[in-house]
């Protein structure tokens, strides 16, 4: 399937069974009454957004192995808040866990309910606290 998504075909090399995969695995949630952002409906935006994920995975996120975690001493003196849904499938809490544990100055906070979105409360007040702290400490 990968190949389908950078051939000269286009929209019309995947199926919509293909098309509705690649959204279901961006907008996957365990909310019952989740419903997927509107613009999953355009299989137009579906396809160039399973291209664009498919890229950046298949090219390990232009990263090395735990490249992240390995440079974070550059990180040391730079304060940074790491807000992390519990219920995000798609980027486990072990990952964000891990880099606040090697930046001192960072502060996790875990948003129980909130999966790979901003749309559960609590995301978007803690990035708005956040940025409002860090403007009061300029």
């Amino acid at each position: 399937m990968t190949r389908k998504f950078f051939g000269t075909d286009g929209i019309r090399g995947l199926t919509n069974a293909e098309l509705d995969l690649c959204s279901a695995l961006v907008t996957i949630s365990t909310d019952p009454g989740h419903k997927p952002h509107p613009r999953y409906a355009d299989p137009r935006f579906r396809m160039a957004f399973a291209r664009i994920a498919t890229h950046y995975f298949r090219n390990g996120g232009f990263l090395e192995g735990n490249q992240i975690l390995r440079n974070a001493d550059r990180l040391k003196g730079i304060p940074g808040v790491l807000i992390h849904g519990r219920r995000d499938l798609g980027t486990p809490l072990a990952g964000v866990e891990a880099l606040a544990k090697v930046w001192p100055e960072s502060e996790l906070i875990v948003i129980d309910e909130a999966g790979h979105e901003t749309k559960t409360p609590g995301v978007v007040e803690g990035i708005v606290a956040s940025t409002d702290a860090f403007r009061t400490a300029l």
